[in-house]
Parts: structure tokens; C-alpha cells; sequence
């Protein structure tokens, strides 16, 4: 674009006037250029530049010559070294101008058309620019991708690319670099006018420089006074979960993670530290950037920079009553100052149907029933030596699984912002069920000014969730193996009754009509239920530093959550069996909240002392809405999508509820000599779920730790690079009552007015004018650490947590016409022992090895039942000394054997039956004597074990996960599968009792006796490999012909191997194949990419 001279002065004019407010230059810049010419002028080029990089060039034709020939061969480079590898060498200087770039003459003597005199009055030359160069590599010479390098003057920022390398302006020769690195110790670097700078920077498992979130605010590892784990991004994406639950699982000692079924995007449950409530939630509180009551299967894990956990009283009470289960506070990834950086993660795989229990065939199922009717299909079976896997009938052979994450992130001197989006599509092993997740991720913050700084971030998931036909698995277990899948196959159809349903054969051929072809339940369309879930969360922040040290912030949070939830089921399902018209019904479920926070901090160091204090004003409120809609005899297959022309509605139903919490709190964290740390903190929370004159209550903490490696007598030892002592209490409380659960209800009653059916009104509950807060009080004794210069460090915690006035649905007489009161009656123990140790096992120059193995146990027991009046609430399986989720019931002792047959006849027992130990030897068994506590659905010790291997560009990583102590009332044992020798459906394949077989694994054939409860108790414990994982990073030299900045590809098993002795699909629940997949090994290969 050519331009007259007083054009030119116009727009320098303009720049000068406006040069405070312009930020962008270094954007501009940073823009990468392809482009390759010979010898044409400079003109040419500038114009083709224009286009390359989307930037206009200003310049006058009278000062510039333009018409210079020039070559240049740039092929994704930078504009800003294009343009000095151009126009320096000729003397031609340039700077930004908005959005445009102006050219001038380094010096005056150059080849200028015309006279210019007063040019240097009006434009401002730019500054030499100094650029600083290098390698960051860790002690092995290993080089390290992804290395954060600032300048620490200038706030300008770059990563390294995969050869270790980075390139980053500077603004003055004496600037200092800081690298920054997860696992790795923080380094600064004064420059001392080098241009060139290779550094190396040390590992440590867990840095003490490390930035840990505490809620409200950061810390540094080191001075933490609290019990905190935390899981870095490289950790969670090295397992490639679905869910970051997923990725918690094992990585963090006292947290118990387990998956509620093999259904693609089924939630976890999770608690930390034991179970503290009876009737109510246990999970805890999720804070996502900031905003609280997030729900972690809203994110993407590769979104995620790191997860921290706050598990004793001291680090949750700054969240009060909404963080007294514990605390996740999950940090997103942000931008950094400097060249936009794109990423691309993604993976594609497959699944496996795997670690199933074995199921009899057509011929062990007639040995086991030999008194069943059967067709003559099913007698033709079983002759001619066929069975039917039905399990296999509806299992595709490879279940795909895709993964897709895009992300661009970077930031000027003043603003950072990080952007992505993700799209999952997860298929079940059994037909007709699909997992899809979108999800939206971005946040953006600014500094206006020196004294103003402002943010938002948001996230949004949106999933949906096709489960099919509820029964399709159970259908294929309970189906009898000697049944046939197609209607052509059945040899009489009037023997079983049969209807063909699109070439099936609905009862199979077979002549009991409790199960339907498992074929016909998963078939497309048959029977649907599909779950739709949006989740969006959103925080924007204003912050203000009036002067040095103070800070006052005020943030708005706010989540609005949707659940649709559309259930169809055909005629022929076992709904409806073949001949009544298609039912459905549809829910939906809303959820909106907000949080504001307005929090006040001050920070000031004297001298040797150190002080922050911070205040916080904190409002919650909260809206639940529900409606569904249930109808029947629907005219033909229009799902939930005409539910008006129904010719039944079965019912409809709808609920709101509201609730409220206000909050002020207070912190105070105090060093001396970066020795001795003192953390205290109070919180008053004001909840509207309680009593009047009970909404109140205050929660205080204290906590101390002393850095013992600081004192001479543990420094001079030689032996210590970390030694820190700490212990903590505090008192937390729990408004989780529903938020009516204080007042008395109404519920629809039936009355007869002579005759005349009329509804009207009657109580349904009473009120608790008297409840409360449920508190809990807890204690923590914590030690940290470190040898060998941080190779071998271990934290230790040990801990003790008494929850009081326990929110319990109190029992009560049938006098008083109700059955149960919210009361606060009951006390519950947890304690236990956490160890975290991370070892760098072996380091050379090509190799190394690290390990990281946690380990917890916590004991939970009762202490205390309705105000000490009561030691066992046998209805509930409440009893005091024992823990919750206890399993009480007759305790098996075996198989009455054939030898022992006159023993047994006094027990009215015979061989074959299952024995029980009659635990006063009163010669009978009773209830009230002789059952007992067998075990406790609760994990006694839980551990995790990482090791890693790097050899230079190859990485190998294994992960082992074990629960043990956990036990079952194994619900596929208890269910039909279980019943061997019934003759209705099919069974596992046990080894049970015969004559010939006195086995004392299973009871003979039909002929449990009246305490078969007790054979369906099993231990739950099992060691499972999660994961193993080989990558392999693509040199640089390969990846710059490819003009990639960095790329990892990797290949993934997961859930390889498990190890238990309980049968079922999966130690980690109790699946009972209803609503449910099954469990699976995957085959997993990936790509991590930036650009």
C-alpha cells in the first residue's frame, strides 16, 4: 500500500498519541509466513507478505526504494525473522502501527528519493530487538517439550518445542528467564547479556517451589500447612481416561474412587477419608477454576493443568459446610505471553469384552436341571451337542472408541487465553449402547491497567447417553443356552408359543416365557433409554490491587444444569410382552445456581515475618426443578416425541426445590523465617435447609507446620532435602438435609364419602424444629520428607475425624403414624494412616525410572446411634462398633457334607445344603444369636503404584491399582444366576455339591436350605494393571520438514489384567447385568501434537 509522506506523518502522529493502549505488536509479529521468491522487487514481496500474514505495510515511496530486488525463501517462519533477515541488512528498520507495520531508514545516507528533514521528529524508531535463544534439557541430557520460559521483566512467555528449544524477545540484555516445568524445580536465569542461553533444570517429584490451589487463593508447596495432594496434567493424560474421576483413581493416597457400572459415561462414586454420612451424600465438593459445585464429567481431561485435593479439616474449612466431605479443585489450563500455541490430542481404539464369569451351556444346564420341561427345540439342542452363547449373540465383536481435542492458547504482555473443544464417541459392547460428550472449554484474562485485572472463564459438555434395552444384559444371562435366537430355527412353535419379531424368535423356542431373546431386547429401536445431559459453568472476576499487597476481588459463578431423560420400551420388550401397546415416559430435570464471592487479601513481609490475610463474603442460592410424564398404549413407535396421543397417562409428577447459603470467613497464614507457618481460619456459614435458630454455625481451624530441613541440627545431618512437620484441627459442619427437611408434608390420600372415591391431604412427615448442623471434628498429623536431593521423597499423614449430631431419617414407632424423623442423632469415627512416596529409581543420560506408590487405610466405625439409647439398628444394618455399609447376616461355614448328616439333621439340615456356624452352640440357629458382622462394603487399605520409564524418545508406563478388605452381597449370585438346578433360567458355571463332588464351594443342585443367604458374601478385593502405556516422541528434525512444533504418538492397553476371587463382571461394583455393559479390555492408540 503506498502512501504520500504526510500520510505517513498522520499515522505516526496518531500512533504516538495512541502507543499506551496498543498491545498487540508482538501478535503480529509472532504470525507465520510461507513464502519463496527471487529476485523480484521489494514491493512484490511486501504485497505478497501482506497477504501471507494479513497485515498491511506502511511506507513512502519518497524514502524507501521499493523497487530493490530482494529474495527470500521462508517456509513457516515468524514474520518478525522474515522481516529482519529482509529489511535490517538494507538499513530499513520497522515498527507495528495498530495493526499495520511502517518502514523507515535506519540512517539517512541510504538510497532516499527525496529529502526528509523532519522525519525523525515524527516517528519513533524501534528499539534493537534482543533475542534470546536455547536448549532446556534435565540432568540425563534429555531435551523437555513443553518447558514454560518467561522473561521476567517484560512478562513475555514461549514453550519449547520437541527438540528442547525455544526463541523468546526480550527487553533489556541484564532481563532474567524463568523456566517453569511440572515435576521439575522452577529456574531463574539472569541473562547477563547472553543471547544464548542453555539451561538445565532439575526434577522433583513434588517441588517445593510448586504452586499448590488451596481454596481462595495458591501456596507453595512447601508452605503448606494442610493435608493436599495433587495430580499434575502430564499425570492425567499419561492414563488417557474418559473422565478425570478416572484419572484420580489410584493417583492420591485416602481418596476411594469406583465406578458405578461398564456403561460408557456411567459417573464414579467417590469419598474421601470414609464415609461421615449415613442417609446422605458422601462425594465432595468440585471447584473448577474458581466455581464451586462443578461436576468433573463435564470436563476434558486434557483441559485440565492440575487436580489438587483437600482432605483434612484445616485445608476444606475455608469452604465451610460446602466442603466438608472434602475438596477437588480442578485448574484449568491457561494461556501464556508470547506465539500462539495449537495442540491436538487425540485417540481412536477399540474394546474388548473381557473378564467375564462363565456361564453354564446347554449341556451343564441340563445336567444341573434333568426335571425341566423342555421343547422339543431345546432337546434338539442339547443331543446334538449345540448351546447358544447368547452373550456372544449380543456383543459386537469391537466396541470403537474416538477421542478428538483441539486447543489454541497464548496471551500478549496483557492478556492470556486458552481455547478448546472436544468430541468424544465411546460405543458399548452390547448393542445399542453409545456414549457421546462435546465439550466447549475457553477462559481469558486481562490486565487493564496497573491497578485492574479481569477474567471469565466457562465451560460446557453436552452428552448423550443410549443405553437400549435395560434387560439386554440380563436377557443374556438369564436366557437357558438351550434356546434358539431365530424364529426359523424353533421345531414346533406351538410347544413355546413363539412370535416372530423381524426374524427372531421372541421366547426362543422355549416354553417359560420370564425372559425375552436377548436378541429382540437389543434390537434398534425396540426399547430406548437415552439420557441427555448439558452441563454449563461460567465465572467472570473483576480484581483490584490498590497497592502493594492488597488485593479486593469480586467474582460471579453460576451453573445451569439440564438432564432430559427419555424412556421407550416397544411391544415386544418385557414391559409388555409381546401384545400390549408401547409405553414411555419423559423427565426433565433442571439445575441453576450461583455463587458470589467477594474476597479481600493482604500480603506483607518484615523482615523475617511473613503475613497474608484474606475475608471473604460468600452468597449461594439454588433452584431444582423436576417434571415427568409416564404414559401407556401409545398408537405407534413415536418414543417420548407425541406423548399426547397416548391412550393411558400412568402419570405425571413434578417437584421444586430451593435452597440458600450465606457465608463469611476469615484467614490467616503467618511465617517466620519461611520455618515456622501458621495457617488459623473461621468460617460462619447460614444455612436455609436448618431449623430456625439452628441456619448458623461457626467452623474454625487451626494448623501449624515447622520446616525442620531448615534447622542446623536436621541440616547438618547431610541426609534431608525436605523435612517438614505438620499437624492441623479443625471443625467442619454439613448442612445435608434436603432442603424441606425440617417441616412437616402433605402427602394425596385416598377417602370413601359413602361410597364416593375422593383424594384429598394428609401428613406425611413431622417436623424437626431442633435440627442442626452435622459437624465434624478432625485431627491430622502430617510429616514430609525428601532424600537424595528430592529422588526419594514420602509424605505421611495420619489422621482422626469424629462427625456429631449425625442427619439421620430416625425410625419410628407405628404408633405415631409416620415412619421416620430427620433428626440428628448418632456419631461416626474415621481414621487412618496416608503415604505417598515418589522415588527416582535409576538416572543416565538416555534413562530413567521413577515410581510413585500410594497407600491408605481408613477404619470407619459407628460410635454412637440415636443419643446412646440404641447399639444396633438391625433394619438399617446400623450398629455401633462396627462400620457403616456392614454386611450382617448368618456366617457361611461350608456344605453339609454326607459324613456329617447326623450333625446336620439337628440343625433340620441335610447333605448338600449350606451350613452355618451357630455362634453360641445352642444346637439351633436363630436370628437374633446367631448372625453377625461379616464385613463392610468399605475398602480396609487401598494403593496405587506408577512406574515410568523413559529411554530417550520412548516412554513406558504401567499403572497397578488394588483394593483390598471390601466385601459384597454378590447380586449376581443372590439374583437368578445364581439359582443352579431351578430349571428356569441359566446359571454361572459353580462348582456345586454333588455325591460324587463334596465340594464346599456351592450348594447341591435345587437344594440350598433356608440360609443360602450366606454363600452370597464375597471379598471384593482384587489388584488390577490399569494401564499400560508406550509412547515415542518424534525427533525435531523430522518434525521441522513437517513444520510441527512438537508430536507424540503412543499405544495403550487398559484394564489388561484383574486379579479377584469375586465373580461377577467387575470387583469394583456390584453389578447385578441389569441397566448395565460389560466390562471390557481396551486398545488404545493416540497422538499428542502441537503446532
Amino acid at each position: 500500500m503506498r502512501i504520500t509522506f504526510s500520510q505517513l506523518l498522520i499515522a505516526f502522529t496518531f500512533t504516538s498519541m495512541s502507543y499506551a493502549g496498543t498491545a498487540d505488536g508482538q501478535t503480529i509479529l509472532d504470525r507465520q509466513v510461507d513464502l519463496s521468491v527471487r529476485s523480484i522487487s521489494l514491493e512484490k514481496v511486501l504485497k505478497k507478505l501482506e497477504k501471507s500474514a494479513d497485515v498491511k505495510f506502511i511506507y513512502s515511496n519518497s524514502i524507501i526504494d521499493a523497487n530493490q530486488k530482494v529474495s527470500v525463501n521462508a517456509q513457516g517462519e515468524m514474520l518478525k525473522a522474515v522481516l529482519d533477515r529482509l529489511l535490517l541488512p538494507k538499513n530499513i528498520r520497522y515498527r507495528v502501527v495498530n495493526d499495520c507495520i511502517a518502514l523507515s531508514y535506519d540512517e539517512l545516507n541510504g538510497p532516499v528519493r527525496a529529502p526528509v528533514p523532519a522525519l525523525e521528529d515524527h516517528i519513533s524508531v524501534v528499539a534493537p530487538r534482543l533475542v534470546v535463544t536455547g536448549i532446556v534439557s534435565d540432568p540425563g541430557g534429555n531435551k523437555l517439550v513443553g518447558v514454560t520460559v518467561q522473561s521476567k521483566a517484560g512478562r513475555k512467555g514461549t514453550v519449547t518445542d520437541a527438540g528442547g528449544r525455544y526463541s523468546l524477545e526480550v527487553s533489556n540484555a541484564n532481563d532474567t528467564l524463568i523456566f517453569t516445568y511440572i515435576g521439575y524445580n522452577r529456574l531463574e536465569v539472569p541473562l547477563a547479556g547472553k543471547t544464548t542461553l542453555d539451561v538445565v533444570i532439575e526434577p522433583n517429584t513434588q517441588s517445593l517451589n510448586d504452586v499448590v490451589v488451596v481454596g481462595y487463593g495458591t501456596q507453595k508447596r512447601k508452605d503448606l500447612t494442610g493435608s493436599i495432594s495433587t495430580i499434575s496434567s502430564k499425570t492425567i493424560e499419561r492414563g488417557n481416561p474418559v473422565s478425570p474421576l478416572q484419572a484420580l483413581q489410584g493417583q492420591a493416597a485416602g481418596i476411594n474412587i469406583a465406578k458405578t457400572s461398564s456403561l460408557p459415561g456411567a459417573d464414579f462414586q467417590i469419598d474421601i477419608r470414609g464415609l461421615g454420612s449415613i442417609n446422605y451424600d458422601n462425594a465432595p465438593l468440585v471447584v473448577i477454576d474458581g466455581n464451586m459445585g462443578g461436576d468433573l464429567n463435564t470436563l476434558n481431561p486434557s483441559d485440565i493443568a492440575s487436580i489438587d485435593v483437600l482432605k483434612d479439616a484445616s485445608a476444606t474449612a475455608i469452604y465451610g459446610s460446602r466442603g466438608a466431605n472434602g475438596v477437588i479443585i480442578v485448574t484449568t489450563k491457561q494461556g501464556v505471553a508470547g506465539t500462539i500455541r495449537i495442540t491436538y490430542d487425540a485417540y481412536v481404539g477399540m474394546r474388548k469384552a473381557a473378564h467375564l464369569p462363565n456361564m453354564q451351556n446347554a449341556q451343564q444346564w441340563a445336567a444341573a436341571n434333568p426335571n425341566a420341561t423342555l421343547t422339543s427345540t431345546e432337546e434338539a439342542m442339547i443331543a446334538d451337542g449345540k448351546s447358544t452363547d447368547w452373550i456372544d449373540l449380543i456383543t459386537r465383536s469391537a466396541a470403537m472408541q474416538t477421542n478428538h481435542v483441539l486447543a489454541a492458547s497464548g496471551g500478549t504482555e496483557k492478556v492470556n487465553y486458552y481455547f478448546s473443544a472436544g468430541y468424544l464417541n465411546q460405543d458399548g459392547l452390547t448393542r445399542g449402547i453409545n456414549y457421546k460428550r462435546y465439550t466447549l472449554n475457553g477462559n481469558i484474562s486481562t490486565q487493564l491497567n496497573k491497578v485492574l485485572r479481569a477474567g471469565f472463564n466457562t465451560n460446557f459438555a453436552y452428552s448423550v447417553q443410549n443405553t437400549g434395552s435395560m434387560e439386554t444384559i440380563r436377557s443374556a444371562f438369564r436366557a437357558r443356552p438351550t434356546g434358539v435366537p431365530y424364529y426359523d430355527e424353533v421345531l414346533n412353535v406351538s410347544e413355546s408359543n413363539d412370535v416372530e419379531f423381524k426374524g427372531y424368535a421372541l421366547w426362543m423356542g422355549i416354553n417359560d416365557h420370564q425372559v425375552i431373546n436377548p436378541l429382540v431386547e437389543a434390537y434398534d429401536g425396540n426399547q430406548i433409554l437415552e439420557t441427555k445431559l448439558s452441563r454449563f459453568n461460567a465465572r467472570g472476576f473483576v480484581e483490584l490491587t490498590p497497592m502493594k499487597g492488597l488485593s479486593i476481588r469480586s467474582s460471579l459463578s453460576t451453573f445451569v444444569y439440564g438432564t432430559g431423560i427419555g424412556d421407550y420400551r416397544g411391544t415386544f420388550t418385557k414391559t409388555n410382552l409381546g401384545t400390549a401397546k408401547p409405553t414411555a415416559s419423559h423427565e426433565t430435570q433442571t439445575q441453576t445456581s450461583y455463587t458470589l464471592d467477594n474476597l479481600l487479601t493482604y500480603k506483607l513481609n518484615l523482615a523475617s515475618h511473613s503475613i497474608h490475610f484474606t475475608a471473604l463474603q460468600s452468597a449461594y442460592k439454588r433452584r431444582d426443578e423436576q417434571y415427568k410424564i409416564s404414559v401407556k398404549d401409545l398408537p405407534y413407535e413415536s418414543k417420548w416425541h407425541n406423548l399426547g396421543s397416548a391412550g393411558t397417562i400412568v402419570s405425571i409428577g413434578s417437584d421444586l426445590m430451593e435452597r440458600a447459603l450465606l457465608s463469611y470467613m476469615g484467614r490467616l497464614n503467618y511465617g517466620f523465617k519461611d520455618k515456622y507457618l501458621l495457617t488459623l481460619t473461621g468460617r460462619w456459614d447460614g444455612a436455609s435447609q436448618l431449623a430456625d435458630g439452628h441456619k448458623w454455625g461457626f467452623f474454625p481451624s487451626a494448623a501449624f507446620a515447622w520446616r525442620l530441613v531448615d534447622e542446623p541440627f536436621i541440616r547438618n545431618l547431610g541426609v534431608f532435602s525436605d523435612m517438614k512437620l505438620r499437624i492441623s484441627y479443625g471443625l467442619v459442619g454439613n448442612n445435608v438435609v434436603p432442603p424441606y427437611g425440617t417441616k412437616a408434608t402433605l402427602a394425596n390420600t385416598g377417602y370413601d364419602f359413602d361410597g364416593s372415591a375422593a383424594f384429598g391431604f394428609a401428613p406425611a412427615s413431622i417436623a424437626n424444629r431442633e435440627l442442626g448442623w452435622e459437624k465434624s471434628r478432625e485431627v491430622d498429623l502430617g510429616l514430609n520428607v525428601a532424600f537424595l536431593n528430592g529422588r526419594i521423597a514420602a509424605d505421611i499423614d495420619v489422621y482422626k475425624r469424629n462427625t456429631l449430631d449425625l442427619i439421620v431419617e430416625q425410625q419410628l414407632p407405628t404408633s405415631t403414624g409416620f415412619g421416620n424423623v430427620i433428626t440428628n442423632i448418632g456419631k461416626v469415627q474415621n481414621k487412618g494412616v496416608e503415604v505417598t512416596l515418589n522415588t527416582v529409581n535409576l538416572q543416565s543420560k538416555d534413562f530413567k525410572w521413577r515410581t510413585t506408590i500410594n497407600f491408605s487405610t481408613n477404619r470407619n466405625e459407628i460410635l454412637e446411634l440415636y443419643g446412646g439409647n440404641s447399639t444396633a439398628d438391625v433394619g438399617n444394618n446400623l450398629f455401633v462398633g462396627q462400620p457403616l455399609m456392614a454386611n450382617y447376616d448368618y456366617k457361611f461355614a461350608g456344605i453339609w457334607q454326607t459324613a456329617d448328616s447326623t450333625e446336620a439333621l439337628k440343625y433340620k439340615q441335610k447333605a448338600g445344603t449350606v451350613r452355618v456356624i451357630d455362634q453360641n452352640n445352642d444346637g439351633k440357629i436363630t436370628a437374633d444369636e446367631d448372625r453377625v458382622i461379616l464385613g463392610s462394603q468399605q475398602p480396609k487399605w487401598m494403593a496405587g503404584i506408577l512406574n515410568t520409564f523413559n529411554y530417550r524418545n520412548w516412554d513406558l508406563s504401567f499403572m497397578v491399582y488394588t483394593r483390598q478388605g471390601a466385601q459384597f452381597r454378590n447380586a449376581m449370585i443372590s439374583g437368578t444366576m445364581g439359582e443352579i438346578g431351578k430349571g428356569r433360567y441359566n446359571a454361572l458355571a459353580l462348582n456345586y455339591w454333588t455325591a460324587d463332588n463334596p465340594t464346599n464351594d456351592y450348594y447341591a443342585l435345587n437344594n440350598p436350605g433356608p440360609y443360602r443367604a450366606a454363600i452370597f458374601y464375597q471379598d471384593a478385593s482384587y489388584w488390577r494393571v490399569t494401564d499400560i502405556t508406550l509412547g515415542y516422541v518424534v525427533p525435531p528434525a523430522t518434525l521441522k520438514r513437517l513444520k510441527i512444533g512438537s508430536l507424540r504418538v503412543y499405544g495403550q492397553i487398559m484394564n489388561p489384567f484383574v486379579f479377584t476371587n469375586f465373580i461377577s463382571f467387575d470387583p469394583e461394583y456390584n453389578s447385578s447385568t441389569y441397566k448395565d455393559d460389560l466390562p471390557s479390555v481396551n486398545f488404545t492408540f493416540g497422538v499428542n501434537a502441537s503446532f
